[in-house]
């Protein structure tokens, strides 16, 4: 059962044995399913992958040319996941869902934002991807526009964006809103899992991003710009401390009858 930092650290050092692949990625709260921004918000608003890509993208890459000073052709592949691949790194929603080669990246993305003074969720969770298996018993396409579902491997050009390299990132491009549900249900058509999650508590915040910063594993490295300047020196002075237990909201009264 992985429920803590060490049983983690040995299930890592097991599942790379033989140099397997996978990728990781680290999630704040365990709820959280594993799905894009863009889904996210097409939850929300209704908008379909088709009206992004005819509609929003175009309109987003004309502003990001000037920008640039440079034209962007979206028809061209390359450049087309160069765009979203920096859209994705500065905030703005895709189909794209951010991923490392690194279990310890992925295990500083779960804890990072986890205030110590006022926790808002008791466990972290990292999900672990076999990608390889994944890919060599479903071929899946690269085609935002396919109408089967997909989740695809999808590896932009990093120029100009040294986070990529940093965060050894990794990135899958997907037509899917609930990815995790997607790849537990492929696998179980497969009688394969492709889809593994540990669950961490957060009262080990502090252990974890001690081991993690002696791994040079830290704001500063991920983010090699002033505000991962800002961010580590703020997780040095501030943020070091024993987390504190997590408060229940108090009850909501019934309506008065």
């Amino acid at each position: 059962m992985i429920d803590n930092w060490a049983s983690y650290k040995n299930w890592i050092s097991q599942s790379v044995k033989g140099g397997a692949k996978y990728y990781f990625r680290g999630q704040q709260k365990s709820e959280w399913k594993l799905q894009s921004t863009f889904h996210r918000y097409s939850e929300k608003t209704g908008m379909s992958l088709l009206d992004y890509l005819d509609r929003i993208i175009p309109e987003v890459s004309y502003y990001v040319s000037a920008h640039q000073d440079e034209d962007i052709d979206i028809s061209d592949e390359i450049q087309f996941g160069a765009l979203l691949a920096k859209l994705q790194h500065h905030g703005f929603p895709t189909p794209l869902l951010d991923w490392t080669l690194s279990p310890y990246i992925a295990a500083y993305f779960a804890f990072k934002d986890i205030d110590p003074h006022n926790p808002d969720t008791q466990t972290v969770t990292i999900h672990m991807f076999a990608i390889n298996e994944w890919s060599s018993t479903f071929q899946q396409p690269l085609n935002l526009r396919a109408p089967e579902k997909f989740v695809s491997a999808f590896r932009p050009r990093a120029r100009g964006n040294p986070r990529m390299i940093r965060q050894m990132a990794v990135t899958t491009a997907t037509n899917v809103s609930n990815m995790s549900e997607y790849l537990i249900d492929r696998g179980k058509e497969a009688n394969k899992i492709f889809l593994y999650s540990a669950t961490l508590p957060v009262s080990e915040r502090k252990l974890v991003m001690n081991e993690l910063n002696l791994m040079g594993i830290n704001s500063m490295t991920m983010f090699p710009d002033f505000d991962g300047i800002c961010s580590s020196m703020k997780e040095s002075f501030f943020n070091n401390l024993e987390v504190k237990p997590l408060v229940p909201s108090p009850p909501i009264p019934p309506l008065p009858a």
